[in-house]
């Protein structure tokens, strides 16, 4: 149901909370960028243009200065636990360079913690300055043979969770699973299907005949990808593609070749981070950091900052609540000096300040969190007998993890 206040405003009826004057709007559905005050209400846009029928005596002035206006950035797949920090703790380190939302599959909580716990961490980001939406994987663990967690997550699971609000499709449905018909994973995207969500797609260093494989069984994009011409295959095929600049793989300045080289479309293309450690987000940024990059590497500004909001939003449908400054979506909007050189100077999230200059405006506070949290290790104690392994003779085949900078998955 609309909000009231918002729609009252919105007609010019009844005086905004807030109103952003002097700025420049960057409006990602248009291209266009132009001098338009922005109205809020109720946490989210209420009106773009001239407001003055909105301005009243209690309304919030925050003045633009000339600054630019862009919506909230947006990590179209980001591993948030990689951090090593709680969801509290990231949203606030992030947001100060300007994401205010992001597609997380909380993995690693889940098969600690369970849904109960998945529950619990996005329940952690209601007040906080990012929004979460969650993508539940398409199986937990995803390891063949499968490994010891102490939570799976398979059909029943999903029939929860895909009815949960945050919820916005199947996370990390790994080609491999499609391809050689694993039936949980398979009875999870009927299930996402007659619900109305998405399959998202891990994919890499696949031919042309695998991609139509994948792209027939209704995954809608994928994060996972080695060269410009896969991406392209998958562009063809209707996958769209997110380009991942994460502190395990760099692939930003050869993947956006699609853009600038292959001269694909720039509206199917996103952004995410998948694998970003802290220390990184502290020394360069997180999506701000992204942005510029791609502006480096010879992308307009206003299309690298439609890539890192309105075209993920619309991947994941959610473009109707954020990805743009337009009516009716969350007030997350960045004051910036330069689109260049693009650095949030003020971050506002559902109308309110929440960072300038880098630096949040209010501490984090840690949640009361449940026991159950603190207790997902139980070892018994450790003897030689317990870690002693026999062979039958001299020599015995072991399995290995190879670790190699060229293939992802070996």
């Amino acid at each position: 149901m609309p909000d009231r206040h918002l729609l009252d405003v919105a007609y010019g009826r009844a005086h905004a909370d807030a109103i952003i004057a002097n700025g420049k709007l960057v409006n990602v559905l248009t291209g266009e960028v132009y001098p338009a005050d922005v109205a809020i209400a109720a946490g989210r846009v209420a009106a773009v243009g001239d407001v003055s029928a909105q301005r009243g005596p209690r309304t919030e002035i925050i003045d633009a200065q000339g600054r630019f206006l862009t919506p909230g950035l947006i990590d179209g797949h980001v591993h948030i636990e990689c951090s090593k920090l709680s969801v509290t703790m990231f949203s606030d380190l992030v947001s100060r360079y300007g994401t205010t939302s992001a597609i997380s599959g909380l993995d690693q909580i889940l098969v600690s913690a369970g849904i109960a716990g998945v529950e619990e961490f996005l329940a952690e980001t209601e007040n906080g300055p990012m929004r979460v939406w969650w993508g539940a994987p398409a199986k937990a663990p995803y390891t063949v043979p499968e490994s010891n967690v102490g939570h799976r997550f398979a059909v029943a699971e999903h029939a929860i969770a895909q009815q949960m609000p945050e919820c916005v499709g199947l996370w990390e449905t790994v080609q491999e699973f499609v391809e050689f018909g694993d039936e949980e994973v398979l009875t999870a995207m009927d299930m996402a299907e007659r619900n109305r969500l998405r399959a998202f797609g891990c994919a890499p260093l696949v031919d042309a005949r695998r991609i139509a494989g994948y792209a027939a069984s209704g995954v809608a994009l994928c994060h996972e990808s080695y060269s410009p011409a896969e991406e392209l295959e998958k562009l063809r095929n209707g996958i769209d593609i997110i380009i991942r600049e994460s502190t395990a793989a760099p692939m930003l300045r050869e993947n956006i070749k699609l853009v600038t080289e292959l001269g694909a479309p720039s509206h199917r293309v996103g952004f995410c981070t998948d694998d970003v450690t802290a220390t990184d987000v502290l020394g360069r940024g997180h999506l701000d950091y992204v942005v510029r990059l791609a502006i480096e590497c010879g992308v307009s500004p206003v299309v690298a900052i439609q890539m890192a909001t309105i075209n993920t939003a619309r991947m994941y449908r959610l473009d109707d609540r954020i990805g743009a400054i337009a009516p009716g979506r969350f007030a997350d909007i960045l004051l910036v000096d330069s689109l260049e050189d693009f650095r949030p100077q003020t971050v506002i999230t559902g109308g309110r300040i929440v960072a300038r200059d880098g630096k949040s405006l209010s501490a984090p506070v840690a949640p009361a969190r449940s026991a159950a949290i603190g207790e997902t290790f139980r070892l018994a104690a450790v003897d030689p007998d317990r870690i002693k392994v026999t062979a039958a003779g001299r020599t015995a085949t072991v399995q290995t993890i190879v670790l190699s900078k060229d293939v992802a998955f070996k």
